[in-house]
């Protein structure tokens, strides 16, 4: 049996050959010769693939190829093509992690995680920019150990609404979630389409396909789905300012040290001669937005009512 590594040297020599024909037959005239020969390579290539895989499954090794699609036209760039798939992995850590451990609010992939999943590249492949990858795996003797991972991301990819990414987010974590977003965000910027397909040890394959409208479709449900929530506080401080005109105010809460700055409810009396640097218990209704897309949460403030403190 020929060796792991040699046999992915093999293949890489043969696409590269099969690239290098093809580049010189669109340079010329149509030659026969070197359609045959390309044809020939192929079939080379494509015997050397399966007895590739073959032997990646008996060494327990799981097998990803990851494929770039692109108008014909398009020229691959270093830095957009390296975004695709490194958020990919990004999101495959990610999503096994919350599927073994727990799902998690911020997106932090330990070291451990990290190289579990570790998607390793053998080679690179044409129609248009392929990458078969593959990850050392515990296959069990009915599932493969990142069969649900590989499940999870293809559902991920036929998301249409609003709905669909709060439960990922409810059942998966919002780091998951904002993983989903840096991928899709990385394709449709690029106006890349990605074909995956994920093979395991023991289980069928995984095959899913997302069109850079997909991608662009998912950056926007994503962008549109916040989080809301609404408390209402009562403070004791000092006013520090009040416009009118803006209707904004700045309040310091004592002993806490913490400062409130935002408008006024649109009920508050603005008409009575409230008195800066001066003492008073403050209602401060807090509206608090966690953004799927970037994991920031941002609260802003409105004044309800002031009244005069004292300590009683």
């Amino acid at each position: 049996m020929t060796d792991f590594s040699a046999l992915i040297a093999k293949i890489g020599k043969a696409y590269a050959e099969i690239a290098k024909l093809e580049h010189a037959a669109q340079q010329g005239d149509p030659d026969p010769f070197l359609t045959i020969q390309i044809n020939s390579i192929r079939r080379m290539a494509e015997q050397l693939e399966s007895e590739w895989q073959n032997q990646a499954h008996e060494e327990f090794q799981e097998v990803c190829f990851y494929r770039v699609v692109a108008d014909r036209a398009k020229k691959y760039s270093v830095a957009p093509v390296f975004r695709s798939i490194s958020t990919f992995q990004s999101l495959f850590s990610q999503v096994f992690d919350a599927l073994v451990h727990e799902p998690k609010e911020r997106a932090r992939i330990s070291l451990e995680v990290e190289n579990q999943t570790d998607l390793k590249l053998a080679y690179t492949y044409p129609g248009s920019f392929g990458f078969a990858l593959y990850a050392d795996s515990d296959a069990s003797l009915f599932e493969d150990k990142f069969r649900q991972t590989a499940a999870v991301v293809a559902d991920i990819m036929k998301t249409e609404d609003e709905f669909h990414v709060r439960d990922i987010a409810s059942i998966h974590g919002q780091a998951v979630v904002k993983r989903i977003y840096d991928w899709s965000r990385a394709n449709f910027e690029s106006d890349f389409g990605v074909d995956l397909k994920w093979h395991g040890i023991v289980s069928d394959p995984i095959k899913t396909y997302s069109s850079p409208a997909l991608f662009g479709n998912l950056v926007d449900i994503i962008e549109g789905t916040v989080d809301k929530s609404v408390a209402s506080l009562e403070v004791v401080g000092i006013l520090l300012g009040m416009d009118t005109q803006t209707r904004r105010f700045r309040f310091h809460a004592q002993p806490s040290g913490d400062d409130f700055a935002g408008l006024t409810d649109r009920d508050f009396d603005l008409s009575k001669d409230w008195t800066l640097n001066h003492r008073y218990k403050a209602k401060i209704r807090a509206t608090t937005e966690s953004r799927y897309a970037t994991l920031e949460s941002k609260v802003s403030y409105e004044l309800l009512s002031l009244e005069e403190y004292s300590r009683g």
